[in-house]
Formats: structure tokens, sequence, C-alpha cells
């Protein structure tokens, strides 16, 4: 049997699956929950996926182009988490405003 070269591409196509199987059990297990399936995305899919190229290119010798696949991955997590929290904190407001009273015309 023949081994891909580099071996780096089938992990990660590997962690990718395992990540979208994460998904698909948190769906299936609460279906309205929304927030606990956005927070799991960022962090399994972005922090996960950034922290396994860095490791790869550091630890096991992998090349220094997998740095800014890495790097791109940890910027987009960033930026959904600031947009989930202002999100989630707009939604709190809006929970917590009085609703406007309907008038008749």
């Amino acid at each position: 049997m023949h081994q891909p070269d580099p071996i780096i591409w089938v992990i990660t196509a590997g962690m990718l699956l395992f990540i979208i199987s994460a998904f698909y059990i948190t769906g299936a297990i609460d279906t309205y929950g929304y927030q606990a399936n956005a927070w799991i995305s960022i962090f399994t899919s972005r922090a996960f996926g950034s922290t396994f190229l860095i490791c790869a290119v550091f630890f096991f010798g992998q090349d220094k182009g997998f740095l800014s696949i890495a790097f791109v991955d940890l910027f987009f997590g960033v930026v959904e988490a600031i947009f989930l929290t202002l999100a989630l904190r707009s939604q709190n407001v809006d929970e917590i405003a009085p609703q406007p009273v309907k008038q008749f015309s």
C-alpha cells in the first residue's frame, strides 16, 4: 500500500471529518441549541485546526507554508468569536427591552 506524501494532508482530512461529525452529534442531541452549536463551530473548527497546523510545523517538522493556513484559520476564528459575542449581546438586550405596545388605528 502506498503512503501519501506529504502525510499531513491525510491527517488534516481526518481531522476535518471528525469536526464535521462532532457538529452532527450536537445538532442531533439538541436541535434548538443554536448558541452551543455556534460556539462549538468556532472553537472546534478554527481553534483546533489552527493549533493542529501550528503544532505540525513547530513540533513535527512540516513545511513552514502551513503556518499561513493556520494563521488565516486563527484570524477567522477570532473574527467569528467577536461577531458571535456581539450578536448574543444584542439578543440579550432585545429580550430585556420592553416590547412596544400595539396601537389600534
